[in-house]
C-alpha cells in the first residue's frame, strides 16, 4: 500500500476520526432556553416541572432538597442564570440503577464568580488541574458540569457535579461583610 494510499485508509477509519465537534453557541441558545422554561415551572410552581427537569433524576431529588435551603436555592439560581455553556463531556455514565434509565450528557459550564472563584478554581484537592477537557470526553475533578438528559429537542435537567456543587458550598461559606 502506498503512502497516499496508507493516509487514505488511515482518515477513514472511524476511531480515528476527530472528536466530533460541539456547537458552543447553539448550545447556549438551548440551555438558555432551558432555564427559561425552568424559572417558568418554578415561579408558577405547577407542581410540575417534568417540562425543565427529568423525573426521578438526580435534579428532581436535589430540587426538593432546595426548596427547604434558601440560602443554597438562591445561590444555586444564580449559578445557572450565569452559567455559559463551554463544552460537551460526553454521556454520563450512570453509577446508580435508580438513575440510569435516562441517558443523559455532562454539559461544562463556565461560571465566573466575578473573581470570587479564583482561590476554588485553583485548589488542588478540589482541581486536579482546573481545566476544559477535549469535546466528549468527561474528567472528573477538571470543571464544572451540569447533566441534561441526552435526547433531541428541549433540554431537561437530570444533575449536577460535585464540581459544580463545590462552588455553592464555597460560596456559601465565604464571609460577607
Amino acid at each position: 500500500m502506498g503512502l497516499v494510499a496508507g493516509l487514505a485508509a488511515w482518515a477513514a477509519c472511524p476511531a480515528l476520526a476527530a472528536a466530533p465537534s460541539f456547537d458552543r453557541v447553539a448550545a447556549q441558545g438551548r440551555y438558555r432556553a432551558w432555564f427559561s422554561a425552568f424559572q417558568d415551572d418554578h415561579r408558577l410552581d405547577a407542581g410540575s416541572s417534568a417540562r425543565s427537569v427529568v423525573p426521578d433524576s438526580r435534579a428532581s431529588v436535589l430540587l426538593a432538597t432546595l426548596a427547604t435551603e434558601p440560602q443554597a436555592r438562591r445561590l444555586f439560581l444564580a449559578l445557572l442564570r450565569d452559567a455559559v455553556v463551554a463544552g460537551d463531556g460526553g454521556r454520563f455514565p450512570e453509577p446508580d440503577p435508580a438513575y440510569a434509565a435516562t441517558p443523559v450528557r455532562a454539559w461544562y459550564v463556565h461560571i465566573d464568580g466575578g473573581g470570587q472563584l479564583e482561590s476554588y478554581f485553583n485548589d488542588a484537592a478540589r482541581f486536579r488541574p482546573y481545566h476544559l477537557p477535549p469535546t466528549g470526553v468527561l474528567t472528573r475533578d477538571a470543571y464544572p458540569f451540569l447533566l441534561f438528559e441526552d435526547a433531541p429537542g428541549p433540554l431537561r435537567f437530570a444533575g449536577v457535579s460535585r464540581e459544580f456543587w463545590g462552588i455553592i458550598d464555597y460560596l456559601g461559606n465565604l464571609p460577607y461583610a
